[in-house]
């Protein structure tokens, strides 16, 4: 199934996006992350690319990708235990799907997201730890209150049977409510948890900032704004509480 002239075109601006931010992270924090996203962008600017959902279906009218351990060198915190766990190395695997239709509106422009982290630290023997960030379906709840877009802790990140769990105890970490994040906020996201000197000098390139305050609008922008919409009317005039201060995120 070959994409239309005009999808195409939109999702090649989504390809050029991608690509400044290669650029401003080899620039500006690590070289050599490039790859991961440069298949992106190849996904992107392929007509014939279509992704699936999760059902095996596909809508000739979205744009997506997958980005597949992209990898980042972190340094060590000073919360970090054991202590002597060292050499830390942050793999993000995501995979994005959105309407086209709603890049400039206030619909949620997502169909689906799954944007999973590992972290990986060597002492003794090798340790993990890791989190997902995904949308869940609205329809299908299975019993259990899950916010659209949540994040949950995961105590096996690799999923091994053999995995030395000590003294964790491992059970359904709560879903936290979540804004959305595809790669441009996950970034931003990732190095001002785990790499806040990297974070202020990507704040320093004016391509990145551009960039950044851009995908908040798109994807911050109609999560927000449906969560105010629950208590309309109200009054922007009554509204005191910095939202920088809230979200120090925001650019």
């Amino acid at each position: 199934m070959k994409v239309r002239n005009n999808i195409m075109h939109f999702r090649k601006e989504r390809a050029r996006e991608l690509e400044i931010l290669g650029k401003a992270l080899e620039k500006n924090i690590q070289s050599g992350v490039s790859s991961p996203i440069q298949r992106a962008v190849s996904q992107l600017q392929d007509p014939n690319f279509v992704l699936l959902f999760k059902d095996g279906s596909t809508d000739p009218d979205i744009w997506g990708y997958e980005i597949d351990d992209f990898e980042l060198d972190i340094p060590k915190s000073r919360h970090i235990a054991p202590n002597e766990v060292d050499n830390l190395k942050l793999s993000l695997s995501l995979k994005v799907i959105a309407n086209c239709a709603d890049w400039e509106n206030l619909n949620d422009p997502l169909r689906e997201l799954s944007f999973r982290v590992r972290i990986k630290g060597l002492g003794d023997k090798a340790y993990y730890s890791g989190f997902h960030i995904d949308r869940h379906p609205i329809q299908n709840n299975e019993g259990e209150i899950h916010p659209i877009y949540h994040l949950q802790y995961i105590v096996n990140p690799n999923e091994e049977n053999d995995f030395a769990y000590g003294n964790v105890l491992s059970i359904d970490t709560p879903r936290v409510m979540h804004y959305p994040l595809e790669f441009v906020l996950g970034i931003g996201y990732l190095t001002s948890n785990f790499f806040p000197t990297a974070y202020q000098v990507l704040l320093d390139d004016g391509c990145f900032v551009n960039l950044y305050r851009c995908y908040q609008k798109r994807f911050w922008k109609p999560y927000s704004h449906a969560l105010a919409n629950y208590w309309k009317p109200y009054s922007e005039v009554d509204i005191t509480w910095d939202p920088r201060a809230v979200c120090p995120f925001l650019v």
